[in-house]
């Protein structure tokens, strides 16, 4: 109540202060003399010409002009209650081919310009009924008849006039029209300023009535002024902000450059100050904080180089700018209809090499507060998180949103407002949409309510549409940035609600609720919205989003939800691609519930990171293997044992060498059993890493016994997975070029004798000249696959025994000398096995048990996709793949891969040990997963 009365104070006290009290001046300057009077072309098109950001802006808005010259004029279109659609457009048509006029001199812009406007001169009406579409036409009209007045044909000139004082000036003088100028919101403020240009233009011949309608629209607009202060946020949000605030400036604007001053409306406290709140408004995704009826687009904000000049803060163009650059094309886009604007406000900016913003957190105690917090200006991945208070039936474009958030990490919007629905796809259903009163069928709308938006709801109940959410206090340091809001109003039957959220650098964003409960038990409800890929855990949610990752993690003792962001109702938008997650959780009586959600962004590159998760995985297998049914020296640990000792030997860890060391003294540095299976000498390649580390040969005595022995009595079965001898005594499936090569390979280079990489080099080739298909560029597993067919009618290529050789041909290539003869066969192999392999890859980053048929094999397979992570990342830090094509690909690997670890190490989605594809879940794990993963981390780490 207390904020009512103030607001009714101010408009009682404050309008009276002014109404009546302006008085413009007599003079009258010759035409033109709105924004850019007569003879002062010459000066901006030289400070255009002399900077070469103003002079590409210059030219794209030319190429812009040229594109309307063949257009036929607009007709009026009215969807539903509105031609607002039809009165933008022709904003924008006749203010570009003004400028273009203006700043060229050629007349075909002018002439192009005055058919559109006797075109729309002869429109029976301009809607007065949706008064906005009146303004935006006056205002285009207006422009085009005072900036071309000298060049218009008298009697076409004539009719623009008529039409402007007859279907824009004089209908704002009806009682049926005019109820903007008791309005407190953007209409007042659009709607007086296209007004004030209509009198500007018309000055001369209708006097009387223009001075009028001048000093009115000084006078009405202060009343939606008020709304800035104290502290320049906007009451209706990002979406309105550029609307009213846009118009607002258009209107000091053209005080200034015709009167020289702006009767004191920019002094109005908060008004110059919401230059600031909207920069803040958006973040680093190049996304807006669109509660309310704001659209989640970002918007040419024309009006922010005013507020750039007026405070001599060019920092406030970095958005604007990035946006004018990186966009092509200037043909029309509704949020761009004022795009000439930006050379007459911002005359005089340099926009080459604009000031990083200084403050990283924008707060405002206004009548919809703010706090919006970023750690970072200058990386585009930096987190971002807005959070806003406010009430519901303060204006008629709140939504029951009060508490609700924003959030950005890596370049992506996590935690999204769903914005307004189309509001003709409600009204032609009968839905009464501007009514914010308790019951109004408004809060049925689903976007609009309570239980679609970042907030949480007591007993499920819709918030109270009096009730406020309020800036209770903030603080920015270096360590955080918080914001705690008091939310008690909104709910009924509970003693008190906060929420408090804090950034914590780079590394989460904490949002901490706070009910104190009454006598009876409630339930909270925790919602938030997000367009990711969601996946359940047992602390929260994983959410997956354009190769990035966000942990978010749940309180403990609740019930856990994701659902779509459906609606039954046959007016709702269907919301496609948006899930709801969140939590119940019971209240008991007369407690203070503390309940607290972190959103963790997984910054997997960060060299730090790499290391402590790799840390965590391997102590984690550490710790559990004795819970391992495989044999010590089995191929399942040998490749687990591979990767611990890449990942030891990368970070100089000696703890983990001495693990290495225990498990192969314990079985006095054997193979395993079996003579010429591959799988049995492969624990050989960390002996082989340990002598390489240590200098002691003698623990070879075993391997080199067991190759010699091979190479004396070598098989002579047949190359067939199929045969009872050549299964295990030929490299007769793809895994076999993992598990014996490298051993091979790396005793010629301790030995001094080539006979091992001669027999290695020959079962190699003969290996993948059976199971490797030369169209697809992808291994069989083994000959028996090659027959086999997917559901989807693809060919069967096993994602992990691809990854065998994929992972192989690198740790061969570490050990070959470059001047080995075969080298270059290794190579284009390679090459040739990278490109299929990233055609396999989803979005996320992971890859399928079966390569080619994702959809029947939908669950990620973690022990291929750490191999195949890893044979990209080496490839690419050693040049052999090209960065540009790869190093995305094995990144978004990494961080998907990061994202299946637990809390406490444990790495999930490895296929069981198998000859096929097998679908994997969160729970499965296996040693050898675990290896390729500490490959992968081996060279994330190295990367540059």
């Amino acid at each position: 109540m207390k904020k009512i009365l103030f607001s009714f104070f101010l408009v009682v006290i404050v309008i009276p202060l002014f109404a009546g009290n302006i008085t413009i001046p007599e003079q009258l300057s010759e035409h033109p003399r709105l924004l850019l009077r007569g003879g002062e072309e010459q000066g901006l098109i030289q400070f255009i010409q002399n900077d070469s950001i103003w002079n590409l802006f210059q030219q794209r808005t030319l190429q812009a002009c040229d594109c309307l010259l063949p257009l036929s004029p607009l007709e009026k279109v009215k969807i539903g209650k509105r031609m607002l659609g039809t009165s933008r457009e022709a904003l924008y048509r006749i203010f570009m081919l003004a400028y273009a006029y203006r700043t060229t001199g050629d007349a075909k812009y002018a002439e192009r310009a005055e058919r559109e406007m006797l075109h729309i001169a002869q429109y029976d009406s301009w809607n007065p009924d949706h008064f906005l579409d009146v303004a935006e036409m006056t205002m285009a009209m207006s422009i085009g008849y005072d900036w071309l007045y000298n060049v218009l044909n008298p009697e076409n000139r004539e009719k623009i006039r008529i039409s402007i004082l007859d279907k824009g000036l004089r209908p704002s003088f009806d009682k049926r029209y005019n109820g903007f100028l008791n309005k407190t919101n953007n209409w007042n403020q659009v709607c007086n300023t296209a007004m004030a240009y209509g009198a500007i233009a018309l000055m001369e011949t209708d006097k009387q009535l223009c001075r009028k309608v001048i000093e009115r629209s000084i006078t009405q607009v202060r009343v939606p002024m008020l709304n800035y202060g104290p502290d320049g946020a906007y009451p209706e949000g990002y979406g309105y902000w550029h609307y009213g605030t846009t118009y607002n400036v258009m209107l000091l604007a053209a005080l200034e450059s015709l009167y020289g001053n702006d009767f004191g409306l920019s002094e109005i406290p908060g008004f110059v100050e919401s230059g600031s709140y909207i920069l803040h408004m958006v973040g680093p995704t190049l996304l807006p904080f669109n509660f309310g009826d704001s659209g989640s687009r970002i918007r040419l904000n024309t009006s922010l180089f005013w507020f750039a000049r007026k405070t001599q803060n060019p920092a406030l163009l970095r958005y604007e700018c990035k946006l004018l650059q990186e966009t092509e094309n200037y043909d029309y886009d509704e949020y761009w209809r004022m795009l000439p604007s930006i050379f007459i406000l911002g005359k005089g900016i340099k926009l080459a090499s604009l000031p990083v913003p200084e403050e990283k957190m924008f707060a405002a105690r206004n009548e919809t507060p703010v706090c919006l917090m970023r750690n970072s200006w200058e990386d585009n991945t930096a987190v971002y998180v807005g959070i806003k208070g406010g009430t519901a039936s303060d204006n008629s474009h709140t939504h029951l949103d009060a508490g609700t958030f924003v959030m950005d990490a890596f370049g992506v919007r996590w935690a999204v407002d769903l914005g307004p629905q189309d509001y003709n796809s409600l009204e032609s259903k009968g839905i009464t949409l501007w009514d914010n009163s308790a019951h109004s069928q408004r809060w049925s709308v689903f976007r609009y309510n309570n239980f679609a938006h970042n907030v949480f709801s007591i007993n499920d109940e819709a918030f109270n549409t009096e009730g406020r959410g309020q800036l209770l206090n903030f603080c920015d340091t270096q360590a955080c940035k918080e914001a705690t809001f008091d939310l008690t109003t909104l709910y009924n039957n509970i003693d008190k609600a906060e929420r408090h959220i804090i950034l914590n650098g780079d590394s989460e964003v904490v949002i901490e609720d706070k009910i104190w409960n009454r006598s009876q038990t409630s339930q909270i409800t925790w919602r938030m919205l997000t367009p990711a890929a969601v996946e359940q855990t047992a602390d929260g949610f994983i959410l997956r989003q354009k190769g990035k990752v966000l942990f978010i993690e749940l309180p403990q003792n609740v019930t856990a939800f994701s659902t779509s962001a459906i609606s039954n109702t046959d007016y709702d938008e269907s919301n496609p691609g948006i899930t709801i997650i969140g939590y119940k959780a019971d209240i008991a009586s007369n407690v203070k519930q503390e309940l607290v959600v972190r959103l963790i962004p997984e910054r997997a590159m960060d060299k730090s990171f790499i290391h402590s998760i790799a840390d965590r995985v391997a102590w984690w297998q550490i710790q559990h293997q004795p819970e391992v049914n495989h044999h010590d020296l089995d191929w399942t640990n040998a490749a687990w044992y591979r990767g611990l000792a890449e990942w030891a030997s990368t970070t100089n860890n000696e703890d983990f060498f001495r693990f290495l060391r225990e498990q192969g003294e314990k079985n006095d540095w054997n193979v395993y059993n079996r003579l010429h299976h591959a799988d049995d000498i492969c624990v050989a390649q960390t002996y082989i890493e340990l002598v390489r580390r240590y200098g002691n040969k003698d623990i070879l005595k075993h391997t080199i016994a067991r190759a010699d022995s091979v190479l004396r009595y070598p098989s002579s079965a047949p190359l067939m997975k199929t045969d009872k001898l050549g299964k295990d005594e030929r490299w007769s499936w793809s895994d076999a070029l993992f598990m014996a090569p490298p051993v091979y390979a790396a005793l010629s280079q301790i030995t001094n004798d080539s006979k091992y990489v001669t027999f290695m080099q020959k079962e190699f080739e003969e290996c993948t000249d059976s199971l490797y298909d030369q169209n697809a560029c992808l291994y069989y597993r083994d000959c028996s696959k090659k027959i086999l067919r997917e559901p989807n009618g693809a060919k069967q290529f096993w994602a992990r025994g691809n990854a065998w050789v994929f992972a192989a041909i690198p740790l061969l290539l570490d050990i070959l000398p470059g001047s080995y003869s075969k080298r270059d066969y290794f190579v284009n192999l390679y090459k040739e096995l990278a490109g299929s392999v990233i055609k396999t890859q989803d979005e996320q980053g992971s890859w399928h048990a079966s390569l080619l048929d994702p959809d029947t094999y939908f669950q990620p397979e973690n022990s291929a996709s750490a191999f195949f992570c890893y044979g990209l990342a080496w490839g690419v830090r050693n040049g052999i793949l090209e960065s540009g094509v790869y190093k995305e690909p094995a990144i978004r690997a990494w961080v998907t891969l990061c994202s299946y670890v637990d809390k406490h190490g444990k790495l999930g989605y490895i296929q069981p040990v198998g000859n096929a594809p097998k679908q994997a879940n969160r729970h499965s794990t296996d040693v050898y997963g675990v290896g390729a993963f500490l490959l992968a981390a081996s060279e994330m780490l190295k990367l540059p």
